[in-house]
């Protein structure tokens, strides 16, 4: 339980500091022309939202326009995604690609909108899209134990389990007498075997039997606005010590590798 808690408040601690680190990765001016390109959007104002977008993609977003327009809540936008790239081909101008993606609610109303804005010598939004979404965007992505099924409960306890096992292992390997080459059941013991995870929103399952886990475990979020992923390796190296760590404290077994013969 208390490995469970430390979880969810390692997990609450770095949502805090989201905001923050999506600061980092945008610009004032990407974020106040968003910001202004959403405002043109709710309000209306077809002319000024134009001018901003490249010519190339006037054509294309001029019909759906009025859809976009409709679709729009009256809302504050909060910026939850943010990432940007700069390249410099030779002999040309640099280039900075930002893409920035945010929310707009209203009530049960909830829409993202994702914005690719381009510098160069010139400034153009390069990529608009507007799409309704069921909740918000933290609710969506967000890590909770509401409502999940006995699939996800599995899944966090065989992780919690994976982890807290081989900790258990490593602390044993070290306090225990006698056994040779510990340095190589540490480092064998580290790693669980194999990958089983979670999609923790949708519920999704992956096996990779391929993969190796530092501390048997994981759990991580691998974008702003991306879901939660959770899983495990199978701690094999740590089993086989704690099944045969007396006999390899008793007889002073000198290779761990004869365990696999």
């Amino acid at each position: 339980m208390r490995l469970i808690l430390a979880m969810l408040i390692a997990l609450m601690v770095g949502g805090c500091s989201e905001q923050d680190e999506l600061s980092k990765l945008s610009s004032p001016e990407d974020r106040q022309l968003c910001e202004r390109l959403i405002a043109d959007l709710q309000n209306g104002r077809g002319a000024d939202f134009s001018r901003w977008i490249a010519p190339e993609l006037r054509p294309v977003l001029a019909p759906q326009w009025p859809a976009m327009h409709a679709l729009m809540p009256p809302g504050p936008a909060r910026l939850v995604d943010a990432e940007f790239n700069y390249t410099k081909p030779s002999g040309g101008p640099g280039v900075r690609n930002a893409s920035l993606a945010y929310e707009v609610d209203q009530g049960a109303r909830h829409v993202l909108v994702r914005i690719m804005v381009q510098r160069t010598s010139q400034t153009a939004v390069t990529s608009f899209y507007v799409s309704a979404i069921a909740d918000t965007v933290e609710n969506l992505t967000g890590f909770g134990l509401t409502g999940k099924s006995a699939a996800h409960y599995a899944m966090l306890l065989f992780t919690i389990a994976a982890f807290t096992l081989i900790i258990v292992t490593l602390v044993l390997i070290v306090r225990t007498p006698g056994v040779r080459r510990k340095w190589l059941w540490f480092l064998g013991s580290l790693l669980g075997i194999g990958q089983i995870a979670i999609d923790w929103r949708t519920g999704e399952m992956g096996f990779n039997p391929l993969s190796v886990q530092v501390l048997g475990a994981f759990v991580l979020k691998p974008g702003a606005i991306a879901d939660w992923q959770i899983g495990f390796g199978v701690p094999v190296v740590a089993i086989i010590f704690l099944i045969r760590r007396r006999r390899l404290r008793n007889t002073q077994e000198p290779d761990p590798a004869s365990v696999f013969s």
